[in-house]
C-alpha cells in the first residue's frame, strides 16, 4: 500500500461535495498526539472574522479546527442565526474566495456552560446528524449537566451514535467554570476511560475541568490559574492510549502560560470570546450601544445580539470589515505561533 496523502484523512462524503480539506478530527490527533503542538480552535460568534484566520493558517502553515457552539449555531440558528449547514457553506465560500490550501478541522462544539439546560440526547442526536451531513469532521460530547447517575449513559450514547463516522471524539469530564469548580481527578478519568472502552469507545480528547472559565478574564480576576501540574498528570495517564487534553475557556489567558500548553499535553485549545471581542471593538460607537442597551433590557449576555442585529452587522462599512480582519489576523497569528502551531499542516502530512 502507498503512502497515504492529505485527501485520504477527508472523509468520503466530503470528497464528493467539495475539495475542500477537511479532515477527520480523529486523523490529526492520534498522529500529532506525542509532538508538543496544540490545535488553535476558533469557536466562530462572527463570520467577519473568518477571512483573517484563514490568513493566518494559510501563512503560518497550519491546522485550524473551526468551531461552531450549540448554543451560538444549532438547528435554529443560535445566537448567531448559524445553522450547521449554513456555517459550512459561508466558511468553504470564504476559502474559495481567499485560496485557501491547508487542511483543516470541522469540529461541532457541544461544551455546556454551567447554566445550560440538562442536554436532550434526543435533540442533541438530530443535530449531530445535521452537522455530520453539513461536513462536520469531529464532534464533542458533554453530558456534565445531567443528573451524576446520568452523565456516564449519556456520554455512552451519544458517543456510539457518532461511531460510525470516522470523526474525532472529545469527552467532557467536568463543568468548565474556574476555581469554583472541583478539578477533574486522575481517579475520575480512570473510572471514565475504562467504561468508555468497554463500551468500545475510544475518545480523542478529554476536556477536563483544570480551574478555565469561559468569557474574558479580567486582570483583578483570581480565576486565571490554570492547573497546569493536574492536566499534566491526567495527560501523561491517558496519552499511551492516544487521548490529549482539550483546553477550554482561553481567552485573556496571558501568552506565558498558553506557550506552555504544548508541553502539558493540550491538544486544543477553545478560543471563542476573544473574536467577539475583536469584532465588537471594531463597531460604530453608535451600534455597539444600540447591541449593550439591547442585552441589559432584556437581562442576557451581549452575545445573544448578534442574531437580534444581523442586519446592521451585514452592513458594515468596508473599512469596519477590514478592521475586523486586520485584527483577527494579528491575534490569530501571535496565538498559533504560541501554541506550537507553526508549520503544523507540513508536520501532519510527514507522519503520514
Amino acid at each position: 500500500m502507498g503512502r497515504l496523502r492529505i485527501d485520504d484523512l477527508i472523509p468520503d462524503f466530503l470528497k464528493r461535495v467539495t475539495d475542500k480539506k477537511a479532515i477527520s478530527g480523529h486523523e490529526v490527533y492520534k498522529r500529532l498526539i506525542n509532538h508538543p503542538l496544540t490545535i488553535l480552535a476558533v469557536n466562530v460568534r462572527f463570520l467577519h472574522t473568518i477571512p483573517g484566520i484563514l490568513r493566518a493558517a494559510e501563512e503560518m502553515d497550519a491546522i485550524v479546527s473551526f468551531e461552531l457552539g450549540t448554543e451560538a449555531g444549532n438547528l435554529k440558528g443560535g445566537f448567531t442565526g448559524l445553522t450547521p449547514s449554513l456555517f459550512v457553506e459561508s466558511l468553504f465560500n470564504m476559502m474559495e474566495k481567499m485560496n485557501f490550501t491547508k487542511p483543516f478541522i470541522l469540529h461541532a462544539d457541544h461544551i455546556q456552560r454551567p447554566d445550560s439546560p440538562p442536554v436532550d440526547i434526543g435533540a442533541t442526536k438530530e443535530l449531530f446528524l445535521a452537522e455530520h451531513k453539513a461536513g462536520f469532521t469531529s464532534f464533542s460530547v458533554d453530558t456534565t449537566n445531567l443528573p451524576d447517575e446520568d452523565i456516564l449513559a449519556g456520554t455512552i450514547e451519544l458517543a456510539k451514535f457518532i461511531s460510525g463516522w470516522k470523526a474525532g471524539l472529545e469527552i467532557a469530564m467536568g463543568e468548565i467554570e474556574g476555581t469554583k469548580g472541583d478539578l477533574t481527578t486522575l481517579e475520575e478519568v480512570e473510572n471514565v476511560i475504562i467504561a468508555l472502552y468497554r463500551e468500545g469507545i475510544k475518545p480523542d480528547l478529554l476536556a477536563i475541568s483544570n480551574g478555565s472559565r469561559q468569557g474574558i478574564y479580567k486582570n483583578s480576576d483570581s480565576r486565571t490559574g490554570i492547573d497546569l501540574e493536574r492536566t499534566l498528570e491526567i495527560w501523561k495517564d491517558i496519552k499511551d492510549r492516544g487521548i490529549g487534553i482539550a483546553q477550554h475557556g482561553v481567552t485573556g489567558i496571558p501568552l506565558p502560560v498558553i506557550r506552555q500548553f504544548p508541553r502539558h499535553g493540550i491538544k486544543k485549545a477553545n478560543v471563542a470570546t476573544l473574536w467577539q471581542s475583536i469584532v465588537h471593538e471594531a463597531l460604530p460607537t453608535e451600534l455597539f450601544d444600540r447591541m449593550k442597551y439591547w442585552a441589559e433590557i432584556e437581562g442576557v449576555d451581549i452575545r445573544y445580539a448578534s442574531s437580534r442585529f444581523a442586519t446592521d452587522l451585514a452592513e458594515l462599512s468596508d473599512d469596519v470589515i477590514k478592521r475586523i480582519e486586520q485584527n483577527t489576523y494579528v491575534a490569530a497569528t501571535e496565538l498559533i505561533e504560541s501554541l506550537g502551531g507553526l508549520e503544523s499542516a507540513s508536520l501532519l502530512e510527514s507522519l503520514l
